[in-house]
């Protein structure tokens, strides 16, 4: 099976693949959207795409990505990872960085490690750790550092396990078909142009199918703005499939992003911080 995954080599995404999906081939891509788009056009079976750090909330280009594609691909599956953070520098002495390069994310992950021992430094942000990383073999600098997983590129390791913790990553499994509705007991739900109002319809609609919300993001950039729920069951002979088509009927550019079986997204990563 070909799974779509955020690259270069030596991403997170690379290695919980290889954890999560054994035996499967990674194709590499550079951003969230074209991971996604792949999945679309059926270049690859799925995708593996983080959406949500125990320590600093969601990854918020994934997100956005998946509600770009909507309709068209559905999470279907959940798996946790414990993301353990390394910092990469030719130099020894770090007092003499000037600049840290990572993904985004990563940023908050070691927010307290880096106002501890870089606080002058400058965070420029990369497509992906492993670019990150890997863009310092091009330079060779003493004085720029990257942040990223061990198999990254082989570049002396400063210090290692600089996350804050619990820094436990979930990763979705995103295909082309729609959930299976006579297995899930959990909704991903996405709305566009999100307002307060919209969520109070959704809960509305919940309501009435004894449905609740177990998590809730909100994302946004320049000129979009997206809420996204998960929904739970909250009894045995839940008709899903009834409710899903209630809320897109009733909520303003609401859709479904997926569903998955005996999963929550925020328990999941509390579960697996408490048994790491």
């Amino acid at each position: 099976m070909r799974v779509a995954i955020l690259g270069p080599p030596g991403t997170f995404s690379h290695q919980a693949c290889g954890l999560i999906l054994k035996g499967h081939t990674p194709i590499f891509f550079q951003d969230f959207e074209e991971v996604l788009e792949s999945v679309t056009h059926s270049e690859c079976q799925c995708a593996l795409t983080p959406f949500e750090n125990s320590n600093s909330l969601g990854v918020v280009r994934s997100q956005m990505a998946l509600a770009v594609f909507k309709s068209q691909i559905f999470v279907t599956d959940l798996f946790t990872h414990h993301i353990k953070l390394n910092l990469f520098c030719w130099g020894e002495d770090l007092s003499k960085v000037t600049e840290v390069r990572s993904i985004e994310v990563v940023f908050l992950q070691a927010q307290q490690w880096l106002m501890k021992n870089m606080p002058l430094a400058v965070q420029k942000p990369f497509p992906s750790t492993a670019a990150a990383v890997q863009s310092l073999t091009e330079i060779g600098s003493t004085t720029l550092a990257a942040i990223g997983s061990k198999e990254a590129a082989e570049i002396p390791i400063r210090a290692e396990n600089i996350q804050t913790e619990p820094n436990v990553t979930i990763f979705c499994k995103v295909e082309k078909n729609p959930p299976d509705w006579d297995r899930i007991d959990h909704l991903l739900v996405g709305v566009d142009d999100f307002a307060d109002s919209k969520a109070e319809l959704l809960i509305a609609c919940a309501a009435g199918f004894n449905c609740g919300i177990a998590s809730n993001w909100v994302v946004s950039d320049p000129v979009r703005r997206i809420g996204i729920f998960e929904m739970r069951s909250l009894g045995k002979q839940i008709d899903l499939r009834n409710f899903c088509a209630v809320v897109e009927n009733r909520v303003p550019n609401a859709s479904l992003l997926g569903g998955y079986a005996n999963k929550s997204i925020t328990k999941l990563a509390h579960e697996k911080y408490c048994r790491t």
